[in-house]
Formats: structure tokens, sequence, C-alpha cells
């Protein structure tokens, strides 16, 4: 089967397996009932890294959990990383929870990234995995893009931009692909889906600040969002594109605090609110040094 059957197959099957698994607790709201961001603006708090500030929202009427880190990366203090690939070459990656890879690398903070299969039933470290969709690392492609999904680049002078998997940008350096934009240039492209728990990538309209968020779900007072809603809650952020990455029982926000590696969400497996999945795919941020 070749890579973009496999893409086409995966993007068939994941919402189907998603729906279907992890629904131990009902969900408290339906699509139709919309979950608007309130006309507040978000209470953002200083980390203990220059630059980076966190968001944690709970409402339990509107059923919602967001969980958010702002980075400012026109600062020159930070830059970004992934998982390194499994040295097959096969476009594979090795698995670990999102706190491990924080930990294991040393960073800042870190979230789940990139789709990938096949699921990992008993949540092992080391287990290699085939990412769906981009990446790429030192300007060499580990995985090979899939044109109907989307990606975050970072281009030869550091720039960050979020765009179609269908064309690649000049100068591309970096990239690691997601889902689908649920917000371009301001508007929100997402849809009145299935609620999903939901990580997301976000970049301010300079492309200056970058916005790490998770939306809990399958849980009490956690219902998840559709990806419609994904844009709505960015945009209040502060974010004008976004990319909704990989989610469900993947999602998993990570902060590193005075080497506590902390999750700031309450990541979902198996039905277990509290029980951090390991992924195939993961984004970092790092100090870089002087």
């Amino acid at each position: 089967m070749t890579r973009f059957l496999k893409g086409l197959v995966f993007s068939v099957l994941l919402p189907l397996i998603l729906a279907t698994s992890c629904q131990s607790v009902p969900y408290q709201m339906t699509p139709e009932q919309l979950i608007a961001p309130p006309a507040d603006s978000p209470l953002w708090t200083e980390t203990e890294y220059e630059g980076i500030s966190r968001l944690q929202y709970r409402e339990a009427e509107l059923s919602v959990s967001l969980s958010a880190l702002r980075i400012d990366m026109g600062s020159g203090l930070y830059d970004l990383i992934q998982t390194e690939p499994d040295p097959s070459g096969k476009g594979e990656a090795r698995s670990a929870r999102v706190s491990e890879f924080v930990r294991d690398y040393h960073l800042i903070a870190g979230m789940n990234g990139a789709p990938f299969s096949p699921a990992n039933i008993f949540n092992r470290k080391n287990i290699s995995s085939e990412i769906a969709g981009l990446i790429l690392i030192d300007g060499t492609i580990i995985s090979s893009p899939v044109s109907y999904f989307d990606s975050l680049y970072k281009l030869k002078g550091g720039e960050l931009l979020i765009s179609s998997q269908s064309s690649l940008p000049e100068d591309v350096v970096w990239a690691i692909g997601g889902f689908h934009i649920a917000l371009e240039n301001g508007e929100v492209t997402g849809r009145r889906d299935i609620r999903h728990p939901r990580s997301v990538l976000g970049l301010s309209r300079e492309g200056n600040l970058l916005y790490l968020a998770v939306f809990d779900g399958r849980q009490k007072n956690a219902a998840g969002v559709t990806t419609e809603e994904i844009g709505l809650w960015m945009a209040w952020l502060g974010a004008y594109d976004a990319l909704n990455m990989d989610g469900g029982g993947s999602s998993a926000l990570v902060l590193n605090e005075d080497g506590d590696y902390r999750l700031l969400n309450t990541p979902i497996h198996r039905g277990k609110p509290g029980l951090e999945r390991s992924v195939a795919s993961h984004i970092g941020v790092f100090l870089l040094k002087d």
C-alpha cells in the first residue's frame, strides 16, 4: 500500500476509532451546542521563563477545560524541536509520553504532535509507529507530506507559518504536520464536527508568538471541542492562524517548572482520566544557549 493510500485510510478510520473509544464518561454537550469563549480577555500568567506565559481556563457549566502556553519566539531565546526519526528511515518515530520527551530532551515545554499509526495499545515507550503526514528536520523530509493535511513550518530565517502540506514553502528547514487549519488569517475554518480532546498549534498575526493549547475531553466537565470551536478559542487566546494536531487520548501539554515536568492538562487514555499516552510525535520548546 502506498503512503498516500495509507494516509487516506488513516484519515478516514481515525475519527471512527476516536468516536467509539474512551467514552466511559458521557459527553455533556453536543456539537449543536456551541462552546464559545467568554467576552472577557484571557488571563495569562507569567512563568519562570522570560517571554513564556501560561493560561488555565476551567468552566464546568460550559464543560470546557483549556490549558495553553504562549511563547515569544521573536525574543530569540527559544527554538523548536520534535521527535527524532527512527533509524529505520521509513518515516517512523518511537513512542514516548510527552512528559518523558520533555524530560529526556531537557526542554522547557512540550506537546504531542503529528498523527501516527498504529495505536500503541499497550502504552509502551520506544514502540515504532508511522507518522501520517509531513515531518521535515534540518531540510530533510523524514515523512512525506499528505496533500490534504496542513503543517507548521519554520523557514531559513527563523520565521514560522502555518500552511498546506500540498506545496512546501521556499527555504523551509523544519516542519511538523497536523490535520487541518481551524483558524486562517483570523477567520474560523473549522467545522461543527465531533467533540474530542484536541491539541492545537497557533501563531499570532505577526508570527512571533507561538501558542500550544490542549482542550480536555471525554471527562466530567470537559466535553472536548469541535474544530469550529478550536478556531473560536484560539482567536480568543490571540492566535491569527491555528492548526489542529493529533488529539483524543494523545493530547498532553507539559511544562518544566524548575525540574518538575508537570502536566498542565488532564489527558485521558483508555477511558482513564490522568493517564498519559505514549505517542510517536512531539513538539518541544528549548532554551537557546548564550
